[in-house]
């Protein structure tokens, strides 16, 4: 267990990395990760490990969007635009597919009805990911890329830039 620094209450917790008195944990029902000091980190009570009671949280990505890194062009952008779209948000995830135990998502804030996968998409901040698989989900977002191209929105400011 360790005890989380916002709330001074204890949660269960995976140890990351240990480096001299600093303990980086990984709040596994929640999925957040804090550095904390060995007085914050204590045993677990056997009723609450991880054989009786799995982890709560686990890794998810954006379904089908592929968005530029924050050292390349429009990086930054689209970071601050989603972060903008989250922050102080209640949000609703629906999986889209799972794959190597993460969880692919669509996710929405419910007053808008708008994914955020296709918000970014739309103002040309991520790139639909080509799929196999074809869903109701997937042409909204290759809709929304293609109105953005015709926009030159952002990164398609240019033109296509899968293109030569």
């Amino acid at each position: 267990a360790g005890k989380f620094s916002i709330d001074d209450n204890w949660y269960r917790a995976e140890v990351q990395k240990i480096t001299g008195d600093d303990i980086q944990l990984i709040f596994v029902d929640y999925g957040n990760v804090e550095t904390v000091k060995a007085s914050a980190v204590r045993a677990l009570p056997e009723d609450f490990s991880l054989t009786i009671l799995p982890k709560q949280a686990s890794h998810g990505r954006l379904a089908l969007i592929r968005v530029p890194g924050l050292e390349s062009d429009y990086g930054v952008d689209a970071a601050a635009f989603l972060k903008e779209l989250v922050w102080d948000k209640e949000l609703v995830a629906t999986v889209q597919y799972k794959e190597d135990n993460v969880s692919y998502l669509s996710v929405g804030d419910p007053d808008t009805k708008v994914p955020i996968n296709a918000s970014l998409v739309m103002n040309g901040l991520a790139r639909v990911q080509r799929s196999r698989s074809r869903s109701a989900f997937y042409d909204l977002l290759v809709e929304e890329q293609e109105k953005a191209k015709k926009n030159r929105v952002n990164m398609w400011q240019y033109g296509d830039i899968d293109s030569e």
